[in-house]
């Protein structure tokens, strides 16, 4: 996110993920995250700027030493990024961790048969490669966080072919240790809706209930800090008050604000 933007759902989300005290009284749309939450779904309309709370929570837990993995699907690659090679991507990163970890899942490797080490099945993978090494490293309740990233769900597939890793995301609150945070984010498709619901572990962060007022503020900053030089130009026949206009044109949208 640029500097100045989302900062108020950015900062929630990157204390709820990395164990840090959080707000005492939070906005509405984020009443739902607190620290008995595993897992977090952000989730809102194309370009309203998920992929880029997700990068940012991304690279803060990387500065901090505990990202564990982030995985960004895309309709662009989908033939390398898509639920087959969802966790099985997760573990090699997980694994590249440090040396133990890696050792832990070369031995699992091993030690599976042909047809388990060649499964593109999601649930297989996560059981297999995953969780084990999840429940292995984050066993002591004195180790620090682990966060794992899942962007983009909803550019996964077809809605048959993401059914799969949406009934395996439904179910990591049971699953991983208490010190693991896992933020996914999608589009509230249908189908979201229907397998995944907020609960003891699970939280559900709509963006559509970020205040107007707010998302308004955060795009005017975006277009100024993209287009002030042209403002600023000395033969510039633009005006400050046509890039304010231009913010009220997204609609909330700072995809449809990047490509005006």
């Amino acid at each position: 996110c640029l500097p100045g933007t989302r900062t108020e759902i950015l900062d929630t989300i990157i204390k709820w993920a990395t164990g840090s005290q959080l707000p005492a009284n939070p906005p509405f749309y984020l009443h739902q995250l607190d620290q008995h939450k595993h897992v977090a779904w952000l989730c809102g309309v194309a370009g309203s700027g998920k992929s880029s709370i997700a990068m940012s929570v991304a690279l803060a837990a990387h500065a901090s030493g505990m990202l564990g993995a982030y995985y960004r699907f895309s309709t662009v690659n989908q033939a390398q990024l898509n639920p087959s090679t969802l966790f099985s991507t997760i573990a090699c990163q997980l694994a590249s961790q440090n040396r133990k970890t890696e050792e832990q899942l070369v031995s699992i490797v091993k030690n599976c048969d042909r047809l388990t080490q060649q499964s593109t099945n999601p649930l297989q993978q996560l059981n297999t490669f995953v969780l084990p090494l999840l429940n292995s490293n984050n066993s002591s309740t004195g180790q620090p966080h682990t966060i794992i990233i899942i962007d983009a769900v909803d550019e996964s597939g077809s809605i048959g072919m993401r059914q799969g890793i949406l009934q395996c995301l439904a179910e990591l609150e049971s699953k991983i240790p208490h010190s693991v945070r896992v933020l996914v984010t999608s589009r509230y498709e249908l189908d979201v809706q229907d397998a995944v619901h907020p609960s003891l572990h699970t939280a559900i962060l709509l963006m559509d209930q970020i205040p107007h007022d707010s998302t308004e503020q955060d795009i005017r900053l975006y277009i100024h800090h993209m287009l002030d030089h042209v403002i600023t130009s000395p033969n510039s026949t633009r005006s400050q008050e046509q890039l304010t206009q231009l913010a009220l044109k997204s609609e909330e949208s700072f995809q449809w604000a990047s490509t005006a």
